[in-house]
Order: C-alpha cells, then sequence, then structure tokens
C-alpha cells in the first residue's frame, strides 16, 4: 500500500513539473508569436518602403511631372513616353497639307547665261547654229558680309541775326553720343542670344562673320540691359492684359542664379507670355510676379499647393500630370486596377470634350457629364477600397494620396466638361518655360541677378511675338526704337 502511495506522490510531482513546463513553453509560445506579428508587421512595412522606393528610381517624365531634363542617360521609350493614343496615320505630311518646297523665284537677283562652244555630240564648233531652246537652274544662297552701315548725323550751329546766339540742329530720338550700335544690331544679337541661346563669345564670334563688327561679350550684354529695360512699359501692359483674361496657365522651374537656386514663374495664355524670377518657389513667388493675387478668371496649373491659395480665382488642374501619376501606378504597383480604369475614363472624357468643341457646343451633353460624374465617383471608391489606409500598411500610400486629391478636386478635374474652353492640360504654360531649360543647358546658371531677370524679360516679349506671328528680329528692332509690339487684347 505504501509503495502505491509513492508512485502516486512521484507521479503527482512529475505532472507539476510538467504543468510548468507547459505554462512555460506556453509564455514562451505567446512571446515568439508576438515576435513573429511584430517581424511581420516590420516585414510588411520595408516591403511596401521598398516598393515605393522602387517606385520612385523609376519615375521620369512619362510617369511623374518630373521634367524630361532630369531623365539621364535613360531616356523612356516612345511608348512608355507619349500618353497619346494611336490614330491610325502613317508618319510623315497628311492628305491636304499644303507642304513648303523651294520653287523657282519668277524675279532672280541676276541672271548668267551659259552658252556651248562645241557640239556634245560630233564635237564640232556651234558657231552660226540656230537657238533651239533653254534651261533655267536657280541657286538659293546668301550675299557674303555686307559692309556695315556707317550713318553720320551732323548737326549744323546756326547763329541768330537778332541775338547772334548760336543754336544746334537737333539729333533724332535715340542718337545720343558720338559713337554708337544701330537698333538693327542690337537686336541681331538680343535675338542670337535670348532668343536662339547662343552663348555670349559665340555670339560675339558670330556678329563679327556676319557683319564684319567687332562686338565684345561686354557689349553684347550691355544690349542685352538696354532692351530688358526699354520693355518695362511692355511688362505692365501685358500684365494688365494676363490680368483680364478668361483662362491663364501657371507654372514654375528651378534655375541656378549666383551658385543659388531660384525659382522663374511663368504666367502665359494662348498669346501672352510673362515670366520673372524670385528666390521662392511658393506663394511669395508668385506674388511677386502682381497676377495671380488679383487673377479673378481660371488658373490652370499642376497640383502644387501654394496655387490653392489664391481664392479670388476658379482652379483648373493639369490632367496630364494626373495621366502620368495614373500611368505609374498601372505600370509600377500591384492591386491597383482602379488606375488604370480611371486612366481610361479621363481620356475618354477628352474625346467627348473635343468632339463637342468641333462642333461648336460650349459643353459636352448634359446626360454624358452626369454618367461621367457617376463612374469617377465608382472609380474612386474602388481605389479607397484596394487603398483603405494611406500607412500603406493595407494598399499603396501613392495610390492612397491620388486618390484622395482626385475626390478633393473632383469638381475642377471635371470643369472641362461643362466649359470646353476649359484646357484639358497645362501643357500651355509648360511650353512657356521649355526654353529656359535649353538656356540653362547651355550656360549652366546665371552669373547675375540683373542677367537673370532680363532673360525673363526678353524671353516673355520674343514668346508673345512668336504666338502672334511676329518675327523675333522685327519684334526687337521695335523695341530697340521704342515702338515695342504690342498685341491686340484678345476676347
Amino acid at each position: 500500500m505504501q509503495e502505491l502511495l509513492d508512485k502516486i506522490s512521484l507521479l503527482e510531482r512529475r505532472l507539476d513539473d510538467v504543468l510548468k513546463r507547459c505554462v512555460a513553453l506556453e509564455a514562451e509560445n505567446a512571446t515568439l508569436r508576438e515576435r513573429v506579428v511584430k517581424l511581420e508587421t516590420e516585414n510588411a512595412a520595408l516591403r511596401a518602403e521598398n516598393a515605393d522606393l522602387r517606385a520612385r528610381l523609376k519615375k521620369d517624365s512619362s510617369t511623374s511631372s518630373k521634367p524630361p531634363s532630369s531623365d539621364g542617360y535613360r531616356k523612356p521609350s516612345a511608348k512608355d513616353r507619349s500618353l497619346r493614343e494611336k490614330t491610325g496615320k502613317k508618319p510623315g505630311g497628311q492628305v491636304g497639307h499644303p507642304g513648303a518646297t523651294l520653287l523657282q523665284s519668277a524675279k532672280p537677283t541676276d541672271t548668267t547665261t551659259h552658252i556651248a562652244c562645241t557640239c556634245g555630240h560630233c564635237g564640232k564648233s556651234l558657231e552660226g547654229g540656230r537657238v533651239a531652246g533653254s534651261e533655267s537652274r536657280q541657286v538659293f544662297d546668301i550675299p557674303p558680309p555686307p559692309p556695315v552701315i556707317i550713318h553720320e548725323h551732323v548737326g549744323i550751329m546756326t547763329e541768330c541775326p537778332f541775338c547772334h546766339k548760336i543754336t544746334p540742329g537737333a539729333f533724332p530720338a535715340g542718337v545720343n553720343a558720338p559713337v554708337q550700335y544701330g537698333p538693327r544690331i542690337k537686336a541681331l544679337t538680343v535675338d542670337i542670344v535670348q532668343g536662339n541661346m547662343v552663348a555670349l563669345k559665340r555670339c560675339a564670334a558670330l556678329i563679327e562673320s556676319l557683319t564684319g563688327m567687332h562686338v565684345s561679350k561686354g557689349t553684347v550684354m550691355k544690349f542685352i540691359l538696354e532692351c530688358a529695360e526699354d520693355l518695362e512699359p511692355w511688362r505692365k501692359s501685358v500684365l494688365g492684359m494676363i490680368l483680364k483674361s478668361a483662362i491663364a496657365h501657371f507654372d514654375e522651374t528651378g534655375i541656378r542664379c549666383l551658385g543659388k537656386l531660384r525659382w522663374l514663374h511663368s504666367a502665359s495664355t494662348e498669346f501672352l507670355t510673362l515670366l520673372h524670377i524670385h528666390e521662392r518657389r511658393g506663394k511669395e513667388g508668385s506674388d511677386a510676379g502682381g497676377i495671380l493675387p488679383f487673377f479673378t478668371g481660371n488658373a490652370s496649373h499642376d497640383c502644387w499647393g501654394a496655387y490653392f491659395r489664391y481664392l479670388n480665382c476658379s482652379h483648373n488642374p493639369c490632367r496630364a500630370h494626373f495621366l502620368r501619376e495614373l500611368d505609374a501606378l498601372v505600370r509600377d504597383r500591384k492591386g491597383q486596377s482602379w488606375a488604370a480604369r480611371m486612366k481610361a475614363l479621363l481620356l475618354e472624357m477628352k474625346k467627348a470634350r473635343d468632339k463637342a468643341e468641333r462642333r461648336g457646343k460650349r459643353l459636352v451633353a448634359p446626360i454624358d457629364i452626369l454618367l461621367f460624374e457617376r463612374r469617377f465617383d465608382e472609380i474612386l471608391d474602388l481605389a479607397f477600397a484596394e487603398n483603405p489606409d494611406k500607412s500603406g500598411r493595407k494598399g499603396c500610400r501613392v495610390a492612397f494620396n491620388l486618390a484622395t486629391r482626385l475626390r478633393k478636386l473632383r469638381d475642377e478635374t471635371l470643369s472641362f466638361l461643362w466649359n470646353v474652353n476649359i484646357p484639358f492640360t497645362n501643357n500651355q504654360a509648360e511650353r512657356d518655360i521649355r526654353m529656359v531649360k535649353v538656356k540653362t543647358k547651355v550656360s549652366g546658371c546665371f552669373r547675375s541677378a540683373i542677367g537673370a531677370d532680363a532673360f525673363a524679360s526678353i524671353r516673355s516679349y520674343i514668346s508673345t511675338a512668336a504666338k502672334n506671328g511676329v518675327d523675333a528680329f522685327k519684334a526687337l528692332v521695335q523695341a530697340f526704337e521704342g515702338k515695342p509690339f504690342l498685341p491686340q487684347m484678345q476676347v
């Protein structure tokens, strides 16, 4: 009996040991489970961060608002770069295109007659032979550099027969020094530097090749600053015209000046361009242009937050930026089916808008607009279903932010359906600042603030002239003559 009790006691002690070990194992298991959950969470976060960083590395000018100059050596293919759909047309000039070719002139500058002396067949003399016809060939070329025209103005001193005092003859306006350059040589120089982005030294060499007249780099810069000063009244006139416009485009881009980052701001319409440079990119920089604080029309721009701080105007976000962001989600992210649908919808709405514009309508058919709006909202609901958490743990943070922006700007994004005059993109502003990037590629940076401001003024003038079909050289001659070209106000 005692032996049985001893066995029972031993078994009870062993059971207590097993229970204690079970409790310890359960505690250890709980700790390990917590670690697994924590590691899985960290792993998911790292995967999301890795995907986000990889997507950022893949971004280029075709999938974001980055400029083409930032693409580096890895240029996107034409298929990736363009958001345009195939039209089915063959490359080159289309049927009905007028074309342009070199044609013979009815009034040649001079004519040289060529007569054969011997027969090309038998070799005998052609003297006394009958003229059987003629063939004309014309060569178009430029004359050799012409000599510089030196126009001398002589002011005659006349003595008054009554008071016997001397009165000098008055010189024309602009003739201020014993020796000076005329408006055409100044205009040509400024056009080469600011219109065609040639460096100062090469411009001086080119002027000497074309005219035979030596011009120093300092003289070239003097012409540029003089032109910018003469254009100050013109800038004020154009500023007033943009303020009265129904639609204006705004954009900004970074430049280097005196070794520091500066921002070139653009305000433009179909017929006007006005650029200015400021130290700030945001509202302070835009305010310095003197347009956005007082503009009451429709402001077309990208979604840079500073623009939405202007409450006196309506806003038109660039849908090309949305399309590029959506395209990036389609190409580089998984589980973003809404992005492809939204991209297709925006392009479909653009087609409907273009069709209404061609037919002379003021807006897309209201029933179509309502259907478009319903589909737009449904796709956004799908976007938030696929990306419910902006932190990225349960979706894509970039996708969540884009969907949030589209919902917040819903009415502004769809405004072009209700008014076909509202542009679908902000390409006008991007075209107007494109030559700034060409300038920075040529010169690298501006070496003085006054030179940068002069560039902004002269580029504004040249761009405005080009939009109105006026040759840059002729417009610059007018500016140096004190009568700068000013376009008519477009209603």
